[in-house]
């Protein structure tokens, strides 16, 4: 191919690309089912179950349900930060190193200085992309 045939190829790829477009697609603007969001921070609640890894010395921290609040602020464009708080009511056996591991005629564990509430704590942060932009879809 010669060095007149590329810059023949490119100089009619531009003039396509750059050609008027005035077809609508989709919604005409009023009629649109997506509203844009004037709201800039946003308050969300939410809980669930936490579920915790099995650990075979039964001494880790248990599952347990969570609650928890999520902030989430629109900084500009498509950029959203936020921070989540959460606690998880859980509990935990505590065993006591000191006691022997064996016990005579005893079907729980020796060690066993009990079982108390034990509550998680989490925190985080977090930085996310919104591509569509700041839209709501039929104001949800």
């Amino acid at each position: 191919m010669t060095r007149f045939a590329i810059v023949l190829i490119a100089v009619l790829g531009g003039l396509c690309a750059s050609a008027r477009l005035d077809a609508q697609v989709g919604y005409e603007p009023r009629r649109s089912p997506y509203f844009d969001l004037r709201e800039t921070q946003e308050l969300t609640f939410f809980s669930g179950y936490y579920r915790a890894k099995k650990d075979p010395a039964r001494i880790v921290p248990r599952s347990g349900p969570i609650a928890g609040v999520l902030y989430q602020w629109r900084a500009g464009g498509p950029a959203n930060l936020n921070l989540s708080l959460a606690r998880v009511e859980s509990e935990r056996r505590v065993l006591d190193p000191e006691l022997p591991a064996t016990c005579s005629g005893a079907a729980t564990d020796c060690k066993l200085n009990g079982v108390y509430r034990w509550p998680l704590y989490f925190i985080d942060g977090g930085f996310a992309l919104a591509l569509t932009g700041a839209r709501s879809f039929f104001r949800l």
